[in-house]
């Protein structure tokens, strides 16, 4: 799939795939079934510091995985001339403008994209869910960005996403071009 479209600059719209989210659905109600079974008849201490774990994280994943199987016409992201819109994930914050951002960092063996922010703490504080702000606090301070973009359950391969951001980051140039046009204006 070719994201690049240099000519028009139009936006770059990437959806959900609908298999991948139904995949991830069953998923969590599989293990949710199975940790809540298994805590009713083992009496295992780490058993039910997991189950605690999954029955305050599974909520918030239930939800954004529904909330995206209903929403069938929002793009999971979005990238422009402005920023990023992302909503790719349970963590997602909305708009994302390049003056906001000061880098990426791109991670092939985990297929995600740090967003590595100015200010994170700015987008950790606007975040209302108490759950999502220690989430975000976790994030950044164990990978310096409260926000990441994977591609796991996008329909577009990690190669591709990773060429649609960089296409727009510099103003749709690369960023070796973007360096020399700054040099060449001096």
């Amino acid at each position: 799939m070719k994201l690049l479209d240099r000519e028009n600059m139009k936006p770059i719209e990437i959806y959900f795939n609908r298999k991948r989210l139904w995949g991830m659905l069953t998923l969590m109600m599989v293990v949710l079934i199975f940790f809540g079974i298994a805590l009713l008849f083992l009496n295992e201490i780490w058993l039910y510091l997991v189950g605690v774990l999954l029955c305050l994280v599974s909520p918030l994943i239930l939800q954004f995985v529904i909330q995206r199987l209903l929403d069938v016409e929002t793009p999971a992201l979005t990238i422009d001339e402005k920023g990023l819109i992302e909503y790719t994930n349970a963590l997602s914050v909305g708009r994302i403008e390049w003056g906001q951002i000061r880098d990426f960092t791109f991670n092939r063996e985990l297929r995600s994209i740090a967003i590595l922010l100015k200010n994170p703490r700015y987008f950790i504080r606007k975040e209302q869910s108490l759950m999502k702000k220690a989430v975000m606090w976790v994030n950044w301070k164990l990978d310096s960005s409260p926000l990441h973009i994977n591609d796991h359950l996008l329909e577009v391969s990690f190669d591709d996403l990773v060429q649609a951001i960089e296409s727009r980051q510099w103003g749709g140039m690369p960023f070796y071009d973007f360096i020399e046009h700054l040099i060449d204006d001096e």
